[in-house]
């Protein structure tokens, strides 16, 4: 860290890709502006103007094998990333280029107006979008500590109702003070061909001469506080149901909350969708023919995760959460047990580990990938740069049959802590009866028992902080 406070995170290349080039990327992050729709409607338009021209502006640099990335966020850390890669010759002053144009930035009422219609646009049309992109919406409304005041539906009203103030005079303004406030969190990251005494110094100092415009303090990222996750009740299973007004095929979200992305959870989590992934297509879209999207997977937002499956169909959504709920007790249930508890089945269990911790150590394949590691490392806040390796070493010692049986019985069969998410298909009814006669009384009773509405806790789960002392050791903090 710089005596200014900024982090600096340096990667020479090992002459793995032995070319003469680097990426520089600038992480800045700032508390999350208020959720008040037309204040993030103005920020998001800003942003997205200037994302446009800066596309037309670099396209002369790009023929001459320089890249660049921006990226925004009006809820996350960092809320800007700006990245800047190729041959190192004229890296620096690439960069200089952007964060000159960006802080001098005046916005072009021409564009501005095109941005503006096409932000409107995907608003309006959202409502076009398939069921499943729909069922995964709404669910995660239910989980973002502010999603819900930020909808589709409500920033589509607040466009309609404020259209005479979403103009370029203050969406200017707004984003002057998001740009030249007085203080940011401020990460610098150079991965490859790197002169390191001569990189470091120019990053620092092009970045500091940046924010020394504005007289910017420069705080730790522990001092923001972000948006965060709500904890689902263990009260559970909850019902959420909605309408798709367009389009004729219905869908179903069914997900198991898991929690914080911790190796504890997280590993055995991943390798049980790796196992169960062929399981999920051959039963629910091969065999029962329920839907042509069907699939089982690891869902993650913000620092929590979950195991969801989801299925897009024609059939209504009521007889779609049985079948899940059939395939989770009488399809995984006994091949769970036929993988984890027959020894005569180990040697299974053994090739889906070993391929896991495979493709855990796979390396990156060029300078491009080994660079998005390091910063996603860095947006993480673990600075673990030896993640994949700690995960590998986790895998080998802990991850065996009887603990992934006993996550698969603790977290997904005995779990209250569900959500489902069904979309109606524009046509479908919303009552529907099942086949009592012939479904399983067990399932049923489960069906029946889920509360027609969400629970929360009132909490919310912990954000990822790395730890100090492996940020004094790695040379990241004073």
């Amino acid at each position: 860290m710089t005596n200014s406070g900024i982090r600096v995170i340096l990667k020479p290349d090992d002459n793995t890709f032995n070319v003469p080039k680097a990426k520089y990327t600038i992480l800045l992050s700032a508390q999350s502006l208020p959720p008040v729709p037309l204040t993030r409607l103005l920020c998001g338009l800003a942003f997205k103007t200037l994302k446009d021209d800066l596309n037309e502006l670099v396209y002369d640099a790009e023929l001459a094998g320089l890249n660049y990335s921006f990226s925004y966020s009006n809820t996350n850390l960092p809320f800007i990333k700006i990245s800047v890669s190729g041959y190192t010759e004229k890296l620096v002053q690439f960069l200089e280029f952007l964060l000159s144009y960006i802080k001098d930035y005046k916005i072009n009422e021409g564009r501005f107006e095109a941005i503006r219609e096409k932000t409107y646009r995907s608003y309006v049309d959202w409502k076009n979008a398939v069921s499943g992109s729909h069922a995964r919406y709404y669910l995660n409304l239910e989980r973002g500590e502010f999603d819900k005041l930020l909808s589709y539906e409500i920033m589509e009203s607040v466009f309609e109702k404020n259209a005479d103030e979403v103009n370029v005079e203050n969406t200017q303004t707004l984003f002057e003070k998001r740009i030249n406030r007085d203080n940011f969190a401020v990460e610098v990251v150079a991965c490859g061909s790197l002169d390191l005494p001569k990189v470091e110094k120019s990053l620092v100092g092009l970045v500091e001469n940046w924010l020394g415009d504005a007289n910017t303090r420069i705080i730790e990222k522990s001092e923001i506080p972000s948006e965060k996750i709500r904890v689902l009740s263990e009260s559970g299973p909850f019902r959420i149901v909605n309408k798709n007004t367009v389009q004729p095929n219905g869908a179903i979200v069914v997900y198991h909350e898991l929690g914080v992305n911790k190796i504890e959870k997280l590993l055995p989590a991943q390798l049980l969708v790796q196992m169960l992934k062929s399981v999920c297509f051959d039963h629910l879209r091969t065999k029962l023919q329920l839907g042509y999207s069907t699939s089982c997977y690891l869902d993650v937002i913000g620092n929590t995760h979950g195991i969801s499956v989801r299925i897009q169909s024609s059939k209504h959504p009521k007889q779609l959460e049985y079948e899940v709920w059939n395939w989770w007790f009488k399809v995984v249930k006994p091949y769970m047990i036929g993988i984890c508890r027959d020894g005569g089945k180990s040697e299974k269990f053994d090739k889906f580990l070993e391929s896991f911790v495979e493709k855990i150590l796979t390396k990156p394949k060029n300078l491009s990938a080994d660079s998005s590691n390091v910063i996603t490392e860095v947006m993480k806040n673990r600075y673990n740069f030896e993640y994949a390796e700690g995960k590998a070493e986790w895998c080998r010692k802990k991850l065996n049959r009887e603990l992934v049986y006993e996550f698969f019985e603790r977290e997904i069969i005995r779990s209250k802590k569900v959500m489902i998410s069904q979309v109606l298909g524009k046509d479908m009814e919303n009552e529907y009866s099942l086949n009592e006669d012939n479904g399983c009384s067990e399932l049923l009773k489960i069906m029946k028992n889920t509360k027609d509405c969400v629970e929360v806790t009132g909490e919310f789960y912990e954000e990822t902080l790395a730890d100090a002392r492996k940020l004094k050791k790695i040379g990241i903090l004073n």
